[in-house]
């Protein structure tokens, strides 16, 4: 939260994201980790600082960056370390839906 921000954490279709408001003029952004990817908002103490969030996936370590809400300039604060010889170019990780069959669902 910053004094002209407001930054909202939403979940869509099983993927999380943050809606970032600039109540000076109105406009919106969205912080997206991409698909099968979690992003969250950590807590902010005071409201001039910049937004911290946290991103992570299968593929992905859990990563800690402090985006400048006025820039959108962003700054990557922490990375978990991953021992022996990970490199996350070598991996892929998807979100795959499935129809499920059986009994029509109940409407009333």
């Amino acid at each position: 939260l910053c004094t002209n921000h407001v930054a909202v954490f939403e979940r869509e279709r099983a993927n999380t994201h943050i809606r970032i408001l600039d109540l000076c003029d109105g406009t919106e952004s969205i912080l997206a980790g991409g698909d099968a990817t979690t992003i969250e908002l950590i807590g902010n103490d005071e409201p001039d600082e910049p937004l911290r969030y946290a991103r992570t996936s299968l593929v992905e370590p859990r990563t800690i960056i402090d985006r400048d809400l006025s820039t959108g300039e962003e700054t990557l604060r922490k990375r978990q370390e991953v021992l022996g010889d990970f490199d996350e170019t070598q991996y892929v990780t998807e979100r795959i839906w499935a129809t499920a069959s059986g009994p029509p669902a109940c409407t009333g």
